[in-house]
């Protein structure tokens, strides 16, 4: 069972800013839970998470990659879930059976939505499918008596006969000439056709640290909120970084690489995408004077604002000293009183997330 599963009384709950991932049923049955702050950190929120917490009202989901099955099952007073351009995967049954639902955000990203995803949203009128998604499966808003508007992107290739149940109150919303205007026709749908060309288009932040070997995307700023564009994605070296249709990135090697977006209607938009060393300092050397030593450290790349720790150390091992040193274009050098000292050790640190970034270093002096 999850850690505060029916925990019947829990009203509120502030998690820690470096948690992970909000596991399996962590928050099941806990039916009195009226909110929940989501940390940037969450990188998965797990299946049944949040299952049959009637109380909680809304969700904003700041975590990436993924959300598991049933994580929102049964939230019978929730209204609105807002969930965040890093998530790309979302569980079967994600919101099924919250009555109330009338607000739903997809991160541009989730390329599928799944078997019964919103089914029994009673309250759910409109829905705009995400502008990557490719396929929307069987019984995904089954049974949601009230919703009569899909806008559906060009990027589907392929929708259910079961995922809408009344496709006589339905108007489908989509580019001409589009699958869902096929769909639309055969389902006896009425399809209403948008031209909408993406007259904005930004990265949410001009430079992105990452960790090399992992799957990420950038999240896009896009005018208008549904349009019939298409984005062609490109990494200026892929050596770096390469980049699916999609704008899944994989990190390949430490370095920099500029992605870039442009749209089928001639807007660009660039991202500095600085994939980070192995949590390596590349160089540690230390020039002994009197009872200081003259430090120079080189490190791979990490984010800015980090700093260097180095800690001077007696032949017991005990700590006599340490200092701190700002980075600059990833050097620092410092000045370390060691009086006593046998050697030193240096890491890299994150101020922003109190988190080291490399493995301690260490050299004999």
């Amino acid at each position: 069972m999850g850690m505060f599963s029916g925990c019947t009384s829990l009203e509120t709950i502030q998690l820690p800013q470096n948690i992970i991932a909000i596991t399996n049923a962590m928050f099941e049955n806990c039916i009195s839970l009226k909110s929940i702050n989501i940390p940037k950190s969450v990188t998965k929120i797990e299946a049944s998470a949040f299952n049959n917490c009637d109380a909680l009202i809304s969700v904003d989901t700041n975590c990436s990659v993924s959300i598991g099955d049933r994580a929102f099952y049964d939230c019978d007073a929730l209204t609105s879930i807002s969930i965040a351009d890093g998530v790309t995967e979302i569980g079967r049954e994600l919101c099924y059976g919250c009555d109330k639902l009338t607000d739903v955000k997809l991160g541009k990203y989730i390329t599928n939505i799944p078997d019964s995803a919103f089914r029994l949203c009673q309250s759910l009128e409109t829905i705009n499918i995400p502008r990557f998604c490719t396929t929307i499966e069987a019984n995904a808003f089954a049974e949601d008596t009230k919703l009569s508007s899909a806008y559906i992107p060009p990027y589907v290739t392929k929708i259910e006969n079961n995922s809408f149940s009344y496709p006589a109150k339905m108007t489908v919303y989509g580019k001409s000439g589009s699958y869902a205007e096929e769909y639309a026709k055969s389902r006896n749908m009425k399809f209403s056709v948008v031209d909408a060309p993406i007259t904005n288009i930004s990265f949410a932040e001009n430079e992105v640290f990452a960790d090399r070997g992992k799957n990420i995307v950038l999240p896009l700023n896009i005018t208008p909120e549904f349009d019939t564009d298409t984005i062609t994605f490109l990494s200026s070296d892929e050596s770096v970084a390469t980049v699916k249709e999609n704008g899944v990135i994989n990190t390949r090697n430490y370095g920099t690489t500029t992605i870039t977006a442009s749209t089928s209607g001639g807007k660009t938009a660039t991202c500095a995408l600085r994939v980070l060393s192995d949590g390596t300092i590349i160089k540690f050397e230390a020039e002994k004077n009197g009872d200081t030593a003259n430090v120079h450290i080189e490190t791979g790349i990490v984010p800015a604002g980090a700093e260097v720790y180095i800690a001077a150390y007696d032949r017991d091992g005990v700590m006599v000293n340490f200092t701190e040193a700002d980075l600059v274009n990833y050097i620092a050098d410092a000045s370390v009183s060691i009086n006593g000292a046998r050697k030193l050790k240096a890491f890299v640190w994150d101020p922003k997330t109190l988190n080291p970034l490399t493995p301690a270093k260490e050299i004999n002096i």
